[in-house]
């Protein structure tokens, strides 16, 4: 039987700065930098539509940045988790093994236009992909 998979705390942070990055992105309306943090076949689900793959999270984002207007995302409360890991030809070779991490955390959206005030509530949860040193949702 193999030992279980374990993260040390480099993977637990670089998880935290991915969430950062993802938070920071979308409230500077970057969607390169927004993209990047997703793999290929990411999706999102949420209250303003549901997407998958790149191109349709482009199209997606384009429009929520009308709801995001003058909005500031906060997450803490990070949990994180091992899931697996697995080999995926998809990923480089057949040798290739990625590693996969749930991490969850709570999300607080913040109206920053004029007296800052909570514009709505939420928990993130999401499935992580580490692919040859590198962290995507």
């Amino acid at each position: 039987m193999a030992a279980p998979i374990t993260l040390k705390a480099e993977d637990k942070l670089q998880i935290i700065e991915l969430s950062s990055r993802y938070d920071k992105t979308l409230d500077h309306r970057d969607i390169d930098g927004w993209l990047e943090t997703w793999t290929e076949d990411g999706a999102i689900e949420t209250p303003f539509g549901n997407s998958k793959g790149k191109a349709s999270l482009r199209v997606f984002l384009t429009g929520y940045f009308e709801i995001a207007r003058g909005k500031r995302h906060w997450t803490s409360n990070y949990m994180i988790s091992v899931d697996g890991s697995r080999g995926d030809s998809n990923i480089g070779t057949a040798n290739t093994t990625a590693t996969i991490a749930t991490m969850s955390c709570d999300l607080i959206v913040f109206k920053i236009e004029e007296i800052p005030t909570i514009f709505t509530t939420g928990t993130y949860v999401d499935k992580l992909v580490k692919i040859k040193r590198h962290l995507e949702i």
